[in-house]
């Protein structure tokens, strides 16, 4: 296989081509992502917009999309449930209770580990930023480069030992199977590691469905300048 080189300004063009070909023409007839339909009476753009699919991204592993926010927009819309997408009140709540609601209408698939993934980003959140996912962005500079590595690597402590404050994006499970990493454990430093040592974490995640649906897009081909 040979080497793939970046070219950020090729990729920024690819990227805004093939966007425009998804919003005017849509593939096979969709012009919306799941994450695009927004819970009755929530304003695009507002604050509990951006809570919203923060939150709900921080669970998006191994998840069907269609599921995961059919069932995150039917959570928002309970009256009982929508504490869950406030970080004041994730702080306030127990942990047995939000894994409990959690499971009201399916938004958690693996019930104690999705519980706990959402609480403690929803709580680093109200800790760090006033419950404003936007304010850790601003923090960031709008820079991705610095906000994939902050989110990788920014941590709080928990008692006494110091745990990471988004930890979807550490968990095992999400690097082998929707990175792709070569994973094993291995005994001898019980913990562990890549067992193929040039191994580097993509820049952009898509699966080969995904790529042939973008390539084959109803008329959206737009050349792209070499």
């Amino acid at each position: 296989m040979g080497r793939l080189d970046m070219d950020i300004h090729k990729g920024k063009k690819a990227a805004t081509a093939l966007y425009e070909a998804f919003a005017e023409l849509g593939i096979h007839g969709r012009t919306q992502m799941p994450e695009d339909l927004m819970p009755d009476g929530m304003i695009k753009g507002s604050g509990k917009h951006v809570r919203f699919v923060t939150l709900t991204l921080s669970i998006d592993y191994q998840r069907d999309a269609n599921a995961l926010w059919d069932s995150a927009r039917r959570t928002y819309e309970d009256a009982a449930t929508q504490y869950l997408f406030d970080p004041r009140a994730l702080h306030e709540a127990s942990n047995h209770k939000v894994r409990e609601d959690m499971r009201k209408h399916s938004l958690s698939k693996k019930p104690d580990k999705d519980a706990w993934i959402w609480r403690t980003v929803g709580v680093t959140f109200f800790k760090k930023w006033h419950g404003d996912p936007e304010l850790f962005l601003a923090h960031c500079y709008w820079h991705g480069p610095t906000i994939l590595r902050r989110l990788k690597e920014d941590t709080h402590y928990d008692r006494t030992r110091p745990m990471n404050d988004y930890p979807f994006l550490r968990d095992i499970d999400f690097l082998r199977y929707d990175l792709g990493a070569p994973i094993a454990y291995d005994p001898r430093r019980r913990g562990y590691v890549y067992t193929e040592p040039n191994w580097v974490m993509p820049s952009v995640r898509i699966t080969e469905g995904e790529l042939f649906a973008l390539m084959v897009a109803e008329k959206g081909t737009v050349e792209i300048d070499t």
